[in-house]
């Protein structure tokens, strides 16, 4: 008989996907008004797509990491582990961005130059200013990774320690730590451009997902009756505003987000949910989808817009482009994405389970040589 614990994950990968299809939707709301088109009234709130995403991630890595806690070498294959899973796919959709920009020109070529420094920045999740004075990589999705990436540096510093409860406090400590240095140097001077863009308020999501995670290993579960309120009410904070400031971003769409996942993941009807599901399939490719949207909705096929252009065509044109992005990402999460991230983890593990094993031995090599007397 499956467990109850199990199941419910399924509803973390449904949640994958809605926050996938919501920044798909805001962007193709973004992709309409640079065609010089009125943007689709409300997909600005897809945004917090983003948001929902930063508390997933906290939660999964608490979720998922408990086997490394306080282990031999836990940081060093937890970061290589997230870097085989969040990289790759990065690394090849920036280059086929780069190589966009210099087939056509013009203001998006010039909008990375200098082309290796950014270039560089965007592979090693640097976040610099543009020369348009704007802080995004080249894939401009990829300006999440870069908190993403922060997220995992931190996390993975605390995996000495050795109860879940011990690193959430310290991840907590240390992120709202890092945000209240950051609001003080941002109130003095504009210096340390890293420290106040990493150390945004919108890290404190992770927090968020984190505390949710210990809440769920707990076996804290809600009753229908009480998840659909907390739901709803998640759902009115995301909608209170279409553009807030930082702060209130973590106020609005931060909790909201995390409401929402409370009522979703807690909820005990999440145990009826079938891997089958076609939103938790969808959810396995979010993050297939969350790397190549932009690239679908910003370079459409020319068949598409001269049959059904957006100027004339726009709910048809909306729905088609929403559905090739669906394919590209199905396609590119089972050819690309999954068997490459698992080939890259099977690696990684080998290479810790050599290590530990000559370790091992070395250790019984030492215990069975009989130390030498002196006389």
């Amino acid at each position: 008989m499956p467990s109850f614990r199990q199941s419910r994950i399924e509803s973390v990968q449904i949640l994958r996907a809605v926050a996938a299809f919501e920044v798909t939707l805001a962007h193709l709301s973004a992709s309409l008004s640079m065609m010089g088109l009125n943007p689709i009234p409300g997909f600005i709130l897809g945004n917090a797509g983003v948001d929902l995403f930063f508390v997933i991630s906290g939660f999964i890595m608490v979720y998922a990491s408990e086997g490394l806690f306080g282990s031999p070498g836990a940081s060093g294959k937890f970061m290589l582990r997230r870097v085989a899973r969040i990289a790759p796919l990065y690394w090849a959709a920036t280059a086929f961005q780069c190589s966009i920009y210099f087939y056509y020109g013009g203001p998006g070529l010039e909008s990375i130059q200098p082309v290796w420094r950014n270039l560089l920045a965007s592979l090693f999740f640097l976040p610099i200013p543009r020369g348009t004075g704007q802080v995004s990589p080249i894939l401009i999705p990829g300006w999440t990774l870069n908190y993403e990436m922060f997220f995992y540096l931190i996390f993975a510093s605390l995996l000495w320690l050795k109860q879940r409860l011990n690193v959430v406090l310290a991840l907590s400590a240390a992120l709202i730590g890092l945000v209240t240095l950051s609001e003080l140097i941002g109130s003095f001077t504009n210096s340390f451009f890293w420290i106040r863009y990493l150390a945004s308020p919108i890290i404190l999501e992770f927090i968020f997902g984190a505390w949710i995670a210990l809440a769920f290993r707990s076996g804290i579960t809600l009753r229908l009756r009480y998840a659909i309120p907390i739901a709803l009410l998640g759902i009115g904070l995301i909608c209170w505003t279409e553009s807030p400031s930082p702060r209130d971003r973590v106020l609005t769409w931060g909790i909201g987000s995390a409401l929402l996942f409370v009522a979703v993941v807690l909820c005990d009807w999440s145990n009826r949910i079938s891997p089958r599901n076609v939103f938790v399939q969808l959810g396995e490719a979010s993050y297939s989808m969350y790397i190549a949207h932009w690239l679908v909705l910003t370079e459409p096929p020319d068949i598409l817009v001269k049959t059904f252009g957006p100027a004339d065509h726009r709910v048809i044109y909306s729905i088609l482009i929403l559905s090739e992005v669906i394919a590209v990402s199905i396609i590119s999460h089972r050819v690309v994405e999954k068997p490459l991230t698992s080939f890259l983890q099977n690696c990684i593990d080998r290479l810790y389970r050599t290590r530990e094993a000559r370790a091992s031995a070395g250790s019984a090599m030492t215990l069975s040589i009989p130390s030498k007397s002196t006389n």
